[in-house]
């Protein structure tokens, strides 16, 4: 049975944000994230409520992943990519 993976696209702030990240090693891990977990099972982060309904969040230690998963069109949205604490 093949899987459907999920394409990525990536809104122009969470580009940003992730272009801002100094540290090389972990923009390898978050991209190793989103195309091998979020893309494979987009319903893998924690779904989000109230004005974020639709939206998911995967943790990754203090950062945040916000993305939303379309099914049928098998598209995955990078919202956005920050610290816990302001990314809500």
């Amino acid at each position: 049975m093949r899987e459907n993976i999920y394409s990525i696209e990536w809104t122009n702030k969470a580009a940003k944000q992730f272009k801002a990240i100094d540290d090389q090693k972990l923009r390898e891990h978050i991209l190793d994230i989103i195309e091998n977990e979020i893309a494979r099972n987009p319903l893998t982060g924690k779904p989000l409520t109230f004005v974020f309904k639709g939206v998911y969040s995967y943790r990754l230690g203090q950062l945040r992943i916000l993305y939303k998963p379309y099914k049928e069109r098998l598209v995955v949205v990078i919202l956005k990519i920050e610290h816990r604490r302001s990314v809500y």
